[in-house]
């Protein structure tokens, strides 16, 4: 939770990138780049489930909203990496951190800007569970975090980041 809305009371569960499609979705980086909307009957249901915690059912409406394959990749990884943090969700997704990383690349791979800021935020702050005691899911790295943000800036590409993070994983 905490590299997602850390400005939000703790009980509230939203992604930065699925709060933007939801709050401003006709002006949102992710669908503008991607020239798309989601109607306001998939925004609501969207809304509704993440408001719920209820992030399979979320993922199922972003599967029916229409979107490009990229933000489609990209939003389910975030509603991923969330449901991660929120192990006390009444309803959980069968995603696991790798699959949500590999779908963030494959966004990221196909041109979504946001996914490479989302991958450089993500390595920048890692992600821990927002329970009383938190855990660890992903370390910070630096050099991940540096590598994201040169593909965002439009200085590296992305295969250069995810070759890195291969060469890391045991």
């Amino acid at each position: 939770m905490q590299r997602f809305l850390h400005f939000l009371p703790v009980n509230k569960f939203w992604l930065h990138a699925v709060g933007c499609l939801l709050f401003a979705c006709t002006g949102c980086v992710a669908l503008a780049h991607q020239d798309q909307t989601i109607s306001p009957q998939s925004q609501q249901t969207i809304y509704s489930a993440l408001q719920a915690r209820r992030y399979a059912d979320a993922v199922a409406a972003v599967n029916n909203s229409g979107v490009t394959e990229a933000e489609l990749a990209f939003t389910i990884a975030e509603i991923s990496l969330q449901a991660l943090a929120d192990p006390d969700a009444p309803q959980k997704l069968d995603t696991s951190l790798e699959q949500a990383l590999l779908l963030l690349e494959k966004s990221a791979l196909a041109g979504h800007k946001t996914a490479s800021a989302s991958l450089a935020a993500l390595f920048f702050t890692g992600l821990q569970t927002v329970s009383p005691a938190p855990v660890q899911l992903l370390a910070s790295h630096a050099g991940l975090h540096a590598c994201w943000r040169e593909v965002n800036r439009g200085e590296a590409l992305p295969k250069r980041c995810i070759a890195m993070r291969g060469e890391l994983s045991p």
